[in-house]
């Protein structure tokens, strides 16, 4: 990618010193299709590396007033929403799973609908694969409520639909982070946190 953008940077330097020569209506037009050239490379690396964050402009724990309610910007959904206590948990750790375990922003869902049984339930967050399979399964709880075992059960619960091989339950003060073992279902307390070369590595080459 280095090579391209290097690339780029020779032909505009070339037509840049070309166009000095021309009138100010050759220069501008040159310069917007050299702009583009360059904005169209960067999209292309993004959408090949699913992370946007570079490209957009992340606004976090960004709040605002509306209709007699607090309502927090998520910059995954790209929208308002109402900020209750677990809201708030949820977009700490979604800034978390960016900021800190560089997982992509293309490869993180919200409130991801699924089945169970007959019930309609949402993932708190789902975090995708490079290939878009679903990775890890995040249950947030608010932050004076203990993660423990019911939530731990709950993300199983919702596990059955998408067979994971990570469960994380926090309440944005404690993170606890379990590996699915792919052959006997058991789940394993990691020590540590895991960014997403490591889950996407062990998702791709399962022990």
């Amino acid at each position: 990618m280095p090579h391209t953008f290097g690339f780029l940077l020779v032909i505009s330097l070339v037509f840049f010193y070309t166009l000095l020569h021309q009138n100010s209506k050759a220069f501008i037009s040159s310069l917007i299709v050299v702009y583009t050239s360059i904005t169209d490379v960067l999209i292309l690396y993004l959408c090949y590396k699913k992370d946007f964050s570079a490209f957009v402009y992340m606004e976090w724990f960004k709040t605002k007033e509306s209709e007699s309610q607090l309502k927090v910007f998520d910059p995954i959904r790209r929208r308002y929403v109402a900020l209750t206590p677990e809201e708030k948990v949820r977009q700490q750790v979604l800034h978390l799973l960016v900021n800190n375990l560089h997982v992509p922003v293309g490869l993180i869902a919200v409130e991801y609908t699924i089945k169970v049984g007959k019930l309609t339930k949402r993932c708190d967050i789902v975090v995708f694969s490079e290939n878009h399979k679903p990775m890890m399964i995040v249950e947030c709880k608010a932050a004076h409520i203990e993660p423990g075992r019911a939530t731990l059960e709950q993300a199983a619960r919702y596990n059955h639909g998408l067979q994971v091989n990570y469960l994380m339950i926090t309440n944005a003060k404690k993170y606890f982070l379990y590996r699915i073992n792919p052959h006997s279902g058991s789940l394993i307390p990691c020590e540590k946190l895991h960014d997403f070369a490591q889950m996407n590595h062990e998702n791709q080459n399962p022990q």
